[in-house]
């Protein structure tokens, strides 16, 4: 063999030769491959940053990157490398933009967490003071319930004194009719209970509510009116309220010629119905109706009642209720 043909063989196996003395960077290292099927581990961006910082610290000057501050320092050491390292400076700068990133997002993670949490604890708090305020409203109204029974009890307990005195009273005063009172040879008087005047007063008012009483003006209108009978009475009043418009208010019940005069007691269905007729626009309609003839009165007059005569012979409160039906009376206007 001769020299040239060695020192070819030679040069193609130093050509053929790997190349040991290349540096691999941290990131080709990391980095998957596409022809590569052995299974592989995730690594984000954060890590490979990371570690790559931390390989070239050395160059860079730099070991801490805890902070932001200290990413600061590294990115700003690595503008200061010689020309030579700019793949080193351009690195150090990507990696440290994507540290900073990494950090401002868990620092904004960690105040969301912080705010929930506040939040939460708030929302804890809340519902304690919650529960407070409602043990404190139930004590309060057990309280109210308490005090109720209370005054509940002592009425119910004055109620029982005052029936005790009311029967021992009963039983001393013996029971007269209204028939004793009201025969003419009746030697007693009767004293009237406080039960009996209420009675008699709303009876009063009820009347008197409903009382309507008519003028006569005593021209040739009026004697036609008041020569009528009570049915032609009632029948006439009620059509001049029909003419009125108040067929849906009620009717004339009852008309009665005052004596020695021939002006009209006259009692309606409802009180409302009596407010109506007193009303200015209504009294002066209802005496346009009548040809000048009625003329409604002031309503601030003194109740009329019918008279009852004394020496009837009622034998019980019955007797008395029937009496008030027949004559078309309120209840207990008989005391």
């Amino acid at each position: 063999m001769s020299r040239q043909s060695t020192l070819s063989s030679a040069g193609t196996l130093r050509r053929g030769a790997p190349n040991k003395t290349r540096p691999e960077s941290v990131n080709e290292v990391l980095e998957p491959t596409e022809t590569d099927n052995a299974p592989t581990v995730t690594v984000t961006k954060e890590q490979i940053a990371r570690e790559y910082l931390t390989s070239k610290a050395a160059i860079i000057g730099t070991n801490a990157l805890s902070t932001k501050e200290d990413v600061y320092d590294a990115m700003l050491r690595a503008t200061r490398l010689p020309k030579k390292e700019i793949d080193v400076t351009l690195k150090t700068v990507e990696h440290g933009i994507t540290l900073l990133r990494d950090i401002d997002e868990k620092r904004s993670q960690r105040e969301l967490l912080g705010e929930i949490k506040g939040a939460v604890e708030s929302s804890f708090a809340k519902l304690d003071i919650e529960k407070q305020l409602q043990h404190q409203l139930t004590q309060v109204r057990n309280e109210f319930n308490e005090r109720l029974d209370s005054i509940a009890a002592n009425i119910n307990g004055t109620e029982e004194k005052i029936d005790s005195i009311a029967k021992k009273s009963q039983s001393v005063t013996p029971e007269i009719s209204y028939a004793d009172i009201t025969r003419t040879n009746g030697k007693r008087t009767m004293a009237p209970t406080q039960a009996m005047t209420r009675q008699r007063m709303r009876a009063h008012v009820e009347v008197k509510r409903r009382q309507i009483l008519i003028l006569n003006a005593g021209n040739d209108a009026g004697k036609e009116i008041i020569s009528k009978n009570p049915g032609e009475m009632l029948e006439y009043l009620n059509n001049m309220l029909i003419k009125m418009g108040a067929l849906n208010k009620g009717t004339f019940v009852s008309a009665t010629k005052l004596k020695n005069t021939d002006n009209l007691l006259t009692e309606v269905s409802s009180p409302e119905l009596a407010d109506w007729i007193h009303r200015v626009k209504q009294m002066i309609q209802f005496t346009t109706l009548s040809s000048q003839a009625l003329t409604i009165a002031d309503k601030e007059y003194e109740i009329i009642l019918h008279f009852v005569p004394t020496t009837f012979g009622a034998d019980d409160a019955f007797e008395l209720r029937r009496l008030e039906d027949i004559n078309d009376l309120p209840t207990c206007s008989i005391t």
